[in-house]
């Protein structure tokens, strides 16, 4: 509360005397009405609430230094009301409860009520009383014209008493010292607080302020101090028990004439009203039932990602979603259950969407999300999540176990609408029409868009049984020696082979394996068969060479990458020895700590590491001298320019020198001619694969080259 004061303070018993007990909780529970601290026996306005001008229509620096005559219908009202209230005041009571008409700048009469207070100085002799004035002129009751007195202490002293908190003074020396001079109320009883410590050390009050909140606070008392203006913040503080309060601070600062500031101030304790406003936000903001944001709550936050997205350039999907079949499913398993069923959803949406984007309930079985989109494969994978959010059935606390399904409408940021309830109305447009005979659960706004993804979806949902049906199966392209073509070893590369016997091409499918996080499942498969196919070959006698099978960047930073390699050695029984992992650069930048770690676990192992395409990325030798490297595959690239370009050929002669030189086992891809291979000798490169030896064979048919190798 605002508080022009006109006081002057001084150190000696002169003066008037601020307990602030009387002054400050008579402001707090004023309210908006007006304060007014007036001088006893010359009735004189010594400070003024900026409430005033709102009921008498005077600005408080108009009122202070004046008497209050000013304020009443006429000076035999003013001489009325001066004799009636300081007689009680002064002989039978420190309070006054009255009315009184009043009157305001323009003239106008207005009924009023009265509630005084004497303020006593340090002798305990009354020299000023604290007015709180209440305007009745909408009033549901008031009395008739005429002072109507009803002394008493009850009033008052039960409104203090329902004030929490705590009344002080503190007075700050020059030298910089604080103490309490005063302190006083419930704060210290409710929560635990010590006076007698605080009075010693104010720090044991301000040191349990939240450290944010007390920064602030500590500003404000600065510019207090500065203009001996009033000071009004709010601050969070932790109790002895670790509890959190919060409480308004009021305060007020004036200068002694030792050059001491004394601050009188109350700490008002609003826990309980801050803990009434978040209950009363929450309910306004979030559905009741699913404690989901409501609608116009998810109005708002999809607002702001628009905002975001369109400072950004991004790009967001807004999402309607209806559970199916309600109406039965309350009907069968009763409402209760039906409740349920729609928070469990509610939670289960939730968590497919990622952190960051927002879930809300619209209205009965109706939900919303809005999913930040990088580039239409993620539209495709949120959707995805969406959808086989109720691929599982729902389980409810009395073990009553629910199935149903959803249909759901996508509208897209800035294609469809630039606005929030633009995207909404588009997004539920879009869900009428999953609603109403569409042949899929989902439908888009965007009939180009959503034909696009629905494609996509098909080919990712393809891939993904063709990895259930076991048809992503290893085929093996033979490395050989360039000193006798001699089998040295095999690289296992994945090949999808339908049912009906058809190869379809790795360039269809492994990038969409790479965009969709299916080459994770494609790369454990891959590595158990051609683990089982391993120990097939030993059993039937061969001597098999070292196998190498691709380990994507996802599947190396798996945690769990060491712990599946282990389990399937154990279980196959084979020579650790007989695999290789190859590993591309790109699997060492991330975390190239962690990388280290990983391949040292593998080589313990017994399993060896060869690194991939190097060259074409950004290769550091620093990789290659640290970490445990069994093997160097030089890229394809860099093979086709052998002896018609001057500066592939010697990145080759360099690897291949380098590789040598680390003792690791360097192998060159993609030789086709024999011109290549007879310069690749010419380098000194110990051995090759690609065409000119041999495509990728299936398994049965390698058995021809280890037949070869057991007769040479």
């Amino acid at each position: 509360m605002d508080i022009t004061r006109s006081v002057n303070r001084s150190s000696g018993s002169e003066g008037l005397y601020f307990s602030a007990d009387s002054l400050l909780q008579a402001a707090f529970l004023a309210g908006n009405n007006p304060v007014f601290l007036v001088e006893m026996g010359t009735r004189r306005i010594l400070a003024c609430a900026g409430t005033a001008a709102q009921v008498f229509g005077y600005q408080p620096d108009d009122l202070v230094g004046r008497d209050t005559r000013v304020l009443h219908v006429d000076d035999a009202a003013y001489e009325e009301f001066g004799r009636a209230s300081e007689a009680i005041l002064t002989d039978k009571s420190d309070s006054y409860h009255g009315y009184a008409r009043m009157r305001r700048r323009d003239g106008t009469v207005f009924p009023s009520e009265h509630l005084v207070r004497v303020i006593r100085d340090d002798q305990g002799r009354p020299h000023a009383a604290v007015s709180i004035v209440r305007d009745l002129t909408h009033a549901a009751s008031r009395p008739a014209d005429g002072l109507s007195p009803l002394q008493g202490e009850a009033g008052f002293h039960a409104l203090r008493d329902r004030l929490p908190g705590a009344v002080y003074q503190r007075v700050q020396t020059p030298d910089g010292t604080n103490r309490f001079t005063f302190l006083a109320g419930s704060l210290f009883r409710d929560h635990g607080l010590d006076p007698d410590k605080v009075r010693a050390d104010p720090e044991e009050f301000y040191g349990r302020i939240v450290p944010p909140d007390r920064e602030v606070l500590e500003a404000e008392l600065a510019r207090g101090q500065a203009s001996l203006a009033p000071v009004e913040c709010e601050v969070r503080m932790r109790t002895p028990a670790g509890q959190q309060v919060s409480l308004r601070i009021l305060s007020q600062p004036s200068a002694l004439d030792d050059g001491s500031i004394a601050w009188d101030g109350f700490a008002l304790d609003v826990t309980a009203e801050r803990n009434a406003e978040e209950q009363f936000h929450h309910l306004a903001t979030h559905d009741a039932l699913t404690g989901l944001h409501n609608r116009a709550q998810f109005l708002q936050d999809l607002q702001r990602a628009v905002d975001n997205a369109g400072r950004h350039g991004e790009r967001l999907a807004v999402v309607t979603i209806g559970v199916q079949a309600m109406m039965q499913i309350n009907a069968i398993h009763g409402l209760w259950r039906g409740d349920e069923l729609l928070r469990r959803v509610g939670d289960r949406l939730a968590q497919c969407v990622p952190v960051g984007d927002a879930v809300a309930r619209g209205h009965g079985d109706v939900f919303f999300a809005v999913l930040a989109l990088v580039g239409d494969q993620d539209a495709g994978h949120a959707l995805d999540r969406l959808i086989h959010a109720f691929d599982e059935p729902f389980q409810l606390d009395d073990g009553s176990v629910i199935a149903v399904s959803a249909r759901i409408g996508l509208a897209a940021y800035p294609e469809d609408a630039e606005d929030a309830a633009g995207l909404l109305n588009a997004s539920t447009i879009a869900f009428d029409r999953s609603r109403h005979g569409s042949e899929v659960c989902y439908e888009f706004y965007a009939e180009e868009l959503g034909r696009h993804l629905r494609e996509r979806m098909g080919r990712e949902r393809a891939l993904a049984e063709a990895i259930d049906a076991g048809e992503l199966i290893p085929y093996y392209q033979p490395q050989v020696s360039l000193a006798d073509d001699s089998l040295v070893g095999l690289e296992a590369l994945v090949r999808w082979r339908r049912a009906d016997g058809t190869l379809v091409s790795p360039a269809d499918f492994i990038p969409l394996a790479e965009e969709s996080g299916l080459i994770f499942r494609i790369d454990i498969a891959v590595m158990k068969a051609v683990v089982a196919q391993i120990a097939a070959w030993q059993d039937a006698g061969y001597e098999v060479p070292a196998v190498a099978v691709n380990c994507s960047a996802r599947q190396f930073r798996d945690a769990g990458l060491v712990e599946v390699y282990r389990e399937a050695i154990e279980n196959s029984g084979i020579d650790p020895s007989s695999l290789v992992i190859e590993i591309t650069e790109s699997s060492l930048l991330d975390d190239f700590q962690a990388a280290e770690t990983t391949m040292t676990a593998l080589t313990g192992l017994g399993i060896r590491l060869s690194i991939d395409d190097f060259g074409t990325g950004f290769s550091s030798l620093n990789y290659v001298a640290r970490l445990p490297f069994h093997a160097l595959k030089i890229d394809r690239s860099f093979i086709a320019g052998l002896g018609t370009d001057s500066r592939q050929s010697a990145i080759s002669e360099l690897l291949v020198h380098m590789g040598a030189t680390l003792g690791l086992n360097v192998i060159a891809e993609g030789v086709e001619e024999e011109a290549q291979a007879a310069h690749l000798r010419q380098l000194g490169c110990p051995a090759a694969q690609g065409f000119l030896y041999a495509r990728p064979l299936p398994a049965d048919a390698v058995s021809t080259w280890l037949s070869r190798t057991a007769a040479s």
